[in-house]
């Protein structure tokens, strides 16, 4: 039997719109719309797309809402959930903003991960709270709490400092001249 050999007009013709593909993945509710379809290892909706053979790439569900609604999303700016609900698509909860906008909305909102939360933590409050007394008392440099905490030095220098651990609170670290760093 003959092969039969699709010209790209016919191979397009057969593919559904994106569109008509966004719909048939959203789950319409009160408030969040949440996606049905494939999600990405964060929880993000996305459609596979195959725009030619060797040809693949996804774009994200959420920012197709926007587009649908909205239209382009300037270069450089992103779609942001209010919700915080990575399968949502619902655009009453999208708004648009720069990576800058998308982490001071996830600080207001106390979902940035700081401490033991963080999943590689190789600190608790208690090493850091002890961290700091030794290197107040001067019975340790950061040299050998580096060693001692297996950490690196830069770390050992931010919870001294109070930039790293700032939710754990901080006595003020005074040593003199010649265990600062150099």
């Amino acid at each position: 039997m003959p092969q039969k050999h699709w010209s790209q007009a016919q191979r397009l013709s057969r593919i559904r719109p994106l569109s008509d593909r966004f719909w048939s993945k959203v789950s319409k509710t009160e408030a969040c719309w949440p996606w049905i379809g494939q999600l990405t290892k964060s929880g993000y909706g996305r459609i596979d797309m195959r725009p030619s053979p060797g040809v693949h790439f996804a774009l994200f569900a959420h920012r197709i809402s926007w587009e649908i609604h909205n239209g382009p999303i300037p270069n450089g700016l992103r779609i942001l959930h209010k919700c915080d609900n990575p399968k949502c698509v619902n655009p009453d909860h999208l708004f648009i903003g720069t990576q800058l906008d998308n982490i001071a909305d996830m600080v207001a909102k106390g979902r940035n991960v700081r401490g033991v939360k963080f999943s590689h933590a190789k600190l608790n409050a208690e090493k850091v709270i002890k961290i700091r007394e030794l290197y107040k008392r001067g019975d340790r440099t950061m040299q050998i709490l580096t060693y001692e905490f297996e950490v690196s030095r830069t770390l050992i220098s931010k919870v001294i400092s109070g930039k790293n651990w700032t939710h754990v609170p901080i006595s003020t670290v005074n040593r003199s001249p010649e265990y600062l760093p150099t």
